[in-house]
């Protein structure tokens, strides 16, 4: 009998095939118990079984890993931000992961490598906080590879497949392990500290486990290159501990960063541009010093705040700011300084916010439209004519003279704020709720553009003069959270922040795009005329210059 797989797996030693074959079963097994335990003591292959059932998943629904989270090194926090990635969430908190998996009953079959490598007490803040969780979930299963089944306690039914044989004394260290690496046996850097971006990677990755159990971690804490080019994850293993030295305010800059830090494959001067971001809120002498080589990478902060942001509108010579507690400030966009706050009715919450000259129209977070500030007889009427409408609104924008609102059932409501009267031209683009919108005028080729985003995961571009595109100009398994759009000294540009933690910048004219790992996640955007974008959400706001070139 064939098993669902057998013919795109490698080949496994003879001595851990019944192991691998045991894995197999209990995932074809659809009465069996929805946690299987990979367990074995080191040298027994158990990792090898796990790489080699992996490798062969892909293809056959039945047995896919849909998410492979390895646990070495992990706190439980850096744990659930690479799980939420490899969901195609974006880094989530472990409250976070399990709503969306609540809200998605499609099975899910999660592998995870290596809890028992979890670092202190990880291995069983994983499993109370995040996987013993899922397991309430009747569409998850799990397989999980540790030292032993009772290392940690499972509140739930189990499978072990239990690798037999005797600890191995001849397995080759893993890297880095049960050696040093001074640092004067380093390159060194102009400054004379070491150069880690040219240390080996092995080195990088042990550094600070050694530098802590020699009691120098605070030379490496202090070290903005090794801040730039060692381990995240191991760093914020470490940050994590107020035992560990680190110069003051180091632990509150890390940590705004480390979501976007413990991504995988970013490069130095992309680590640094979010590290940067997030200095400058609160530690301008590692900003200073991070700022040459963050101006490497396509986006650097201009300025940067901590407050969190949940609504945005760029006038023409102010930006527009909105908490999570409904308060409206009005900030000077090259600096972020404030100018002053708005007053503001303090029951609504505002979403999405358009605004022109003195007049505001607020979306609240129970799709209900709020005119503020200055009297508008436009921003009334819109206001009017869709808080009782059958489809409730959902998302909105503004550009020069025009308002556009979408709503629950994936139409969008385009305005003209100079004749409010004449009521608004409106068309289906999504089929589910239009969840970001945004506006493009382009003077010199006398054109307006409109673009939609819907919880289909499509990207719709509409020439406000014209029917809408038959294709959308970007379909994906997310879902767009937030949009903007100018006309910049490079061209049109649409920014587009997605549900998984993308960012993406189009130029519309040369069709070129860039994908951006942003500071943090993007629950509203903004931009201005010089290329400015303007990047804001719970963990804060910062202005970020860009360059629109092709990655």
């Amino acid at each position: 009998m064939t098993t669902p797989g057998d013919s795109a797996r490698p080949l496994l030693d003879d001595a851990l095939l019944p192991s691998g074959r045991a894995l197999l079963d209990w995932a074809s097994d659809g009465e069996a118990p929805r946690l299987c335990l990979v367990t074995g003591g080191r040298g027994t292959g158990k990792s090898r079984v796990l790489a080699w059932y992996v490798t062969g998943s892909g293809p056959h629904p039945a047995v896919r890993v849909h998410a492979l989270v390895p646990a070495a090194g992990l706190t439980a926090e850096v744990f659930a931000w690479e799980m939420g990635r490899q969901l195609g969430y974006g880094p989530l908190d472990a409250p976070g992961i399990l709503r969306r998996l609540a809200r998605d009953a499609r099975p899910v079959l999660l592998a995870v490598p290596d809890l028992h490598q979890a670092p202190g007490t990880a291995p069983a803040e994983i499993v109370s906080g995040l996987l013993a969780p899922l397991l309430g979930l009747p569409h998850v299963r799990l397989i999980v590879e540790a030292a032993d089944s009772g290392a940690v306690g499972w509140p739930a039914p189990f499978r072990e497949v239990a690798l037999p044989g005797a600890l191995s004394a001849t397995e080759p260290a893993r890297d880095g392990e049960g050696s040093a690496w001074p640092a004067a046996s380093l390159p060194a850097a102009p400054a004379g500290s070491p150069d880690w971006e040219r240390a080996p990677e092995a080195v990088r990755a042990r550094a600070l486990a050694l530098a802590l159990a020699t009691g120098t971690a605070g030379r490496l804490t202090s070290d903005p290159g090794f801040l730039v080019h060692g381990s995240a994850p191991a760093i914020t293993a470490a940050l994590a501990d107020p035992r560990t030295p680190a110069p003051p305010g180091l632990r509150a800059v890390w940590r705004r960063a480390a979501p976007a830090l413990t991504s995988l494959g970013l490069t130095g001067p992309e680590r640094a541009a979010v590290l940067h971001a997030a200095a400058l809120a609160g530690d301008p002498k590692l900003a200073a010093y991070l700022a040459p080589l963050a101006r490497e990478h396509s986006w650097t902060a201009r300025w940067a705040s901590p407050d969190p942001v949940t609504a945005l509108a760029l006038g023409a010579d102010a930006l527009l700011t909105a908490d999570p507690v409904g308060r409206l400030r009005l900030l000077d966009p090259a600096t972020g300084g404030v100018r002053r706050g708005v007053p503001a009715d303090p029951a609504v919450r505002p979403v999405a916010a358009v605004m022109r000259e003195g007049s505001m129209l607020l979306l609240d977070g129970n799709d209900f439209l709020h005119p503020a500030g200055d009297l508008s007889v436009a921003f009334s009427r819109i206001a009017h004519v869709h808080n009782p409408a059958a489809a409730t609104p959902t998302a909105l924008a503004a550009c020069g003279r025009h308002v556009v609102v979408g709503d629950a059932g994936g139409r969008v409501h385009l305005w003209d704020v100079d004749a409010p009267d004449r009521g608004a031209s409106g068309r289906t683009l999504h089929p589910a709720p239009v969840t970001a919108l945004a506006l493009l005028d382009v003077p010199a080729h006398d054109l307006s553009f409109c673009l939609s985003g819907g919880a289909d995961g499509r990207l719709r571009l509409w020439e406000t003069g014209t029917d809408p595109m038959p294709e959308p100009v970007d379909r994906r398994e997310a879902v767009v959270t937030a949009l903007a759009a100018c006309d910049t000294p490079a061209g049109p540009v649409v920014a587009a922040a997605w549900s998984d933690g993308e960012l993406h910048l189009w130029n519309l004219f040369e069709a070129t795009r860039r994908v951006l790992t942003p500071p943090h996640r993007a629950a509203a955007l903004a931009l201005a005329g010089d290329g400015t974008l303007f990047v804001a959400g719970t963990a804060g706001i910062a202005a970020l210059r860009t360059r629109q070139e092709a990655s």
